[in-house]
């Protein structure tokens, strides 16, 4: 076993003497293909050196697993969590036969000024640099698959709605189109043509007016109707609608009556219909357009696309945007804002801030499942724009809050660990600001503070 030893990288350097004292305190263990020699979150219980097959290091990150590396023959795994004192932070299971060579953790205390615990610190740091950025560069992939996921949530329905209203205009105007020419074989006057025609530029010129209430609604059709039946109106069902949500009474049924020939009323009742959908047609496009390109420009503004790094920007701007992303999330959640508007602009990684605020947002989310009210305070002071971000949530354990800032711990079952990480490095050693929270049951508080004026 010591020649076999002395072919392992980690152990060439080692005197003849000491090498057999450390083989004294390890022992042999031998795992079949899909075994595992450790979860994430057990206890440390020593390192393990592969002598020969393969470890898969895995570890499970928004309900999916991860590979993080796979070590063959020479190399060692474990001696992070030996090293720190902290629970493992992944898990290792073997993708073939292997044989491993195991040291308990008091073996490392033995052998601190060795060359064994200078190589294990060495490599320690190393897996923690590419630990810690595989795993962020999978937390960037997740969030951008969110952003996508609530821009595409929040885009289908104004698109679907174009996508109908598309589909049904050319009908409309096939039998407004008809109903026109009907028109003139009633023989109107051109007062009575332009009485319509007039009629039909204010409905279209018109802004919509304000939806009635369900109970006045109701009423006003139910009158239209009872007009309409009494005056043998065909398809009344449909014109009594159609007259209701635009505000137009039987006042403006009297006046037309008054002032068209009986027969010609029902095709100037139907064509009138027409138009008021068509009108309902053109404005569902306006309004869907509408919010297609705000959603557009909110993601423009969240990213700050085709814009230098570093912006002079109003914060709230930012914070607006990032809410704006996120709106298919908010569900029952009241948003109250109380922002100091004298606030100056400051110069900031404004994306990487947006970053900040999407993080922090996420978190009160998720702390509110069933509804709440998700405040968002600014302040000026100090030469610091301070925004304190407070929810009505389930808090943070009292006995884990010294550690939420840590790289890879969570609260949540399906949690990375990153997001607060990356949130106070972007504030604290991105912009030398600062990130500070108190939280208890129904009540957390997140303040940033970042400077007015950035030191470069």
């Amino acid at each position: 076993m010591l020649e076999r030893l002395r072919q392992i990288p980690l152990f060439a350097q080692f005197p003849q003497q000491e090498l057999e004292i450390l083989l004294k305190q390890s022992q042999i263990l031998d795992l079949a293909a899909g075994e595992f020699i450790f979860h994430d979150g057990d206890a440390p219980t020593g390192f393990f050196v592969i002598l020969s097959g393969e470890l898969e290091i895995s570890k499970v990150l928004g309900g999916q697993t991860i590979i993080l590396a796979n070590e063959g023959t020479g190399s060692f795994v474990g001696e992070i969590s030996i090293l720190t004192g902290q629970r493992r932070t992944a898990s290792a299971r073997a993708t073939t036969d292997t044989q491993l060579l195991e040291f308990h953790a008091q073996v490392v205390e033995s052998v601190r000024s060795t060359p064994l615990a200078e190589l294990l610190l060495s490599k320690m740091a190393q897996r923690l640099r590419d630990t810690e950025a595989h795993i962020s560069q999978q937390e960037k992939l997740s969030a951008l698959g969110k952003l996508a996921a609530g821009l595409a949530h929040e885009l289908n329905n104004p698109a679907s709605a174009n996508v109908r209203a598309a589909r049904q205009i050319p009908g409309m105007l096939s039998d407004l189109q008809r109903l026109s020419f009907s028109l003139h074989d009633y023989g109107l006057t051109a007062e009575q043509i332009a009485l319509l025609d007039d009629l039909g530029q204010q409905l279209i010129m018109q802004p919509a007016p304000e939806p009635l209430s369900a109970l006045a609604l109701n009423d006003q059709e139910a009158k239209l109707l009872d007009w309409l039946d009494d005056h043998h109106i065909a398809n009344s069902w449909k014109i009594a609608p159609a007259l209701a949500a635009e505000r137009l009474g039987v006042d403006v049924l009297e006046m037309l009556a008054a002032k068209l020939p009986a027969e010609a009323l029902p095709a100037a009742l139907h064509w009138i219909e027409n138009t008021l959908t068509m009108i309902g047609l053109a404005r569902t496009v306006a309004q869907s357009a509408t919010r297609i390109s705000e959603m557009i420009q909110a993601v423009k503004a969240y990213t700050y696309m085709d814009e230098a790094p570093i912006q002079n920007v109003d914060i709230h701007d930012g914070i607006e945007s990032t809410l704006a992303v996120l709106t298919h999330r908010l569900g029952k959640i009241t948003i109250q804002r109380a922002y100091d508007r004298t606030c100056p602009k400051i110069s900031v990684y404004a994306s990487e801030v947006n970053e900040v605020w999407t993080k922090l947002f996420e978190n009160a989310i998720d702390a509110m499942p069933d509804g709440g009210t998700l405040t968002i305070q600014s302040e000026c002071s100090d030469n610091y724009v301070y925004i304190e971000i407070i929810d009505t949530g389930r808090g943070v354990p009292a006995e884990v809050q010294s550690r939420i800032f840590e790289p890879f711990f969570s609260t949540k079952p399906m949690g990375t660990g990153l997001g607060l990480d990356i949130a106070r490095r972007i504030v604290v050693d991105r912009h030398h600001g600062s990130l500070r929270f108190t939280s208890k049951q129904g009540d957390t508080h997140f303040i940033i503070a970042l400077p007015l004026v950035m030191e470069t």
